[in-house]
């Protein structure tokens, strides 16, 4: 007979209950759990009192506490929220568990205004550690009794830490697949933000690490995020981050999964609520390692929401994004929704190249032309064509360089001088632009907190600045006004400048007015209905800066609840 003492029959009760406790539980849709109410997930390197993170447990995924149902990251965008996951997900359709994490105003996966620490300093203690925050999450939930494979689906800047988390998967980061919509792998630099789960492509981690399968789904005219690579807006005009071209960042995961050498592609419909025109291209690699899956979507001429668009009537955003994990678990089944290849010698794919980055000046060419290669020092979007919006302002415009937009951009600016007497059919031995462009070194500057001032306002005078991406929703629900505060005694208090509303959908939107410094001033910004800019009809954002310097205000999303946002600056 065994005989227990009163202080072991206490531990054990002890384990027990807490056992008990940790078993996994289910909710009905559209009431998840609170994960970081009952754990610590959130008490990690650069996480604040904003952090939370949901769990989303449909009923037929538990049994006795466990489950193998897949396990599903839902990765929100720059500036977005979780609020719209919980019903939007549908994982209790699709027999998922859904794991919402909401990030630090987005995630850590580049230059941010609120770090404070470099991106070189992997040691920092300050700054969100995005990889060691989805690590503990995963062990929370393990613990809890979800053993299904686990996966992420992530949109924009979400899409950059689904693969950043892919390419540091192991034992901490057991990632099985990934979803990733409008953004690609980073070329450079190899490394970036706190810790040692921060490696950002397979050349970096020397092609250690799991075989993860990979569905991307990208727009080839996507402004914020080029298809083809290179530097982008998002990086606040640090160079160190240079984004692969799309098919690269595929062959980089085709080549770091065993697949083979070549892919097979082919046409499909879409839909064009993403700006696109109606076609799309099917990519797929075949015979990959472990059973993994690589393919990728061009949505042709689709812009930053081309997560939303619809291929031969199927919605990317859920319905293929969960067709493709369904796919993960069961690799022999073939694919229900993704077209397959009908050609049955798939053409041999370009050779993979590491990005170039353009030379900044490029040789001088005979005749009248705009430097396609030419960009502003304050904004990389602000090339040839848009100084050419507003020549008499944007001319003595100069690029990081200190080359002038009215001799870099000539036909734009009116700058071609006399019609040339000889033919205009160009000599033979013009140069030609080098195809081994320069890579800009890589402790290139780091764009200062406060950006150069541009000289094209009247003294006593400074530039406001608006840039604003807007969601699908912006031509009918957005609107913005610049206003001057009127002296003591006027019959209103404020008096309105400028008006701006009817923005084209999913598209970039950049305004600038020079407005005198003597005065204050405010910005005030609508949604009609109280939901922002983000997140539940895309990934939009908004951006004001004043005598060349960054606003800062409160996430326009669909948190704030409020239908106008305001900002007061100048001599107020």
């Amino acid at each position: 007979m065994v005989v227990f003492t009163s202080g072991a029959v206490a531990l054990l009760v002890g384990v027990l209950i807490n056992y008990a406790d940790a078993a996994l539980v289910s909710n009905s849709k559209g009431s998840p759990q609170v994960l970081s109410d009952s754990s610590g997930v959130c008490t990690g390197y650069g996480r604040t009192s904003e952090c939370e993170v949901q769990l989303d447990v449909p009923s037929q995924c538990v049994s006795n506490g466990q489950s193998t149902c897949p396990v599903v990251f839902y990765l929100h965008g720059a500036g977005g929220s979780i609020t719209g996951f919980k019903n939007g997900s549908d994982v209790h359709t699709y027999d998922f568990i859904g794991v919402y994490p909401k990030g630090e105003n987005g995630w850590n996966t580049g230059p941010k205004d609120t770090n404070q620490c470099e991106y070189t300093e992997f040691e920092c203690t300050t700054d969100p550690d995005e990889g060691d925050f989805i690590a503990s999450i995963i062990s929370e939930v393990r613990s809890l009794g979800a053993n299904g494979g686990i996966y992420v689906i992530g949109n924009s800047n979400g899409a950059a830490l689904a693969h950043r988390l892919a390419v540091n998967a192991g034992e901490q980061l057991p990632v099985k697949g990934i979803v990733t919509t409008v953004t690609q792998l980073l070329a450079s630099p190899e490394r970036s933000g706190p810790g040692t789960l921060n490696y950002n492509n397979h050349g970096a981690t020397g092609g250690t690490g799991l075989k993860v399968s990979v569905l991307n789904i990208m727009g080839t005219g996507d402004n914020l995020i080029p298809y083809a690579g290179g530097s982008s807006g998002v990086f606040g005009g640090n160079d160190n981050f240079q984004l692969m071209p799309a098919l690269e960042s595929m062959a980089d995961w085709a080549s770091h999964n065993g697949c083979s050498s070549v892919y097979s592609s082919e046409t499909v419909n879409t839909d064009n609520k993403a700006g696109g025109d109606g076609s799309g291209e099917f990519y797929q690699w075949e015979n990959c390692g472990g059973g993994t899956i690589v393919e990728h979507y061009a949505i042709n001429g689709a812009g930053h929401s081309a997560g939303n668009t619809e291929v031969d009537g199927v919605a990317i955003t859920y319905d293929i994004s969960a067709d493709f994990i369904k796919r993960c678990e069961d690799t022999e089944s073939p694919p229900t929704v993704s077209p397959k290849p009908q050609s049955p010698v798939p053409p041999t794919p370009v050779p993979p190249t590491k990005a170039p980055v353009t030379p900044t000046k490029a040789p001088s060419i005979v005749g009248c032309f705009d430097d396609p290669n030419w960009v502003g020092k304050f904004n990389d979007l602000h090339d040839c064509d848009f100084v050419g919006e507003m020549p008499e302002a944007r001319c003595g415009w100069e690029n990081s360089d200190g080359e002038l937009a009215s001799e870099a951009c000539k036909l734009s600016c009116d700058n071609c001088g006399s019609p040339p007497t000889v033919s205009p059919v160009p000599p033979t031995n013009v140069p030609v632009l080098p195809t081994n462009a320069p890579v800009l070194p890589t402790n290139a500057p780091v764009l200062p907190t406060k950006a150069p001032s541009l000289d094209v306002c009247s003294p006593g005078e400074a530039l406001f600045l608006v840039e604003l991406m807007a969601d699908t929703k912006s031509k009918k629900q957005n609107m913005y006004l610049i206003q001057k505060k009127n002296n003591n005694g006027a019959a209103k208090k404020w008096s309105k400048i400028e008006k701006k509303n009817k923005f084209t959908n999913s598209e970039l939107h950049t305004h600038e007015t020079c407005l005198p410094t003597s005065d204050c001033h405010r910005f005030r910004i609508k949604d009609k209905k109280k939901n922002g800019l983000c997140c539940d009809h895309g990934e939009g954002w908004y951006k004001i800066y004043y005598d060349g310097k960054k606003l800062n205000h409160k996430p326009f999303n669909s948190a704030y609840t409020k239908k106008w946002q305001t900002k007061k600056f100048g001599s107020c």
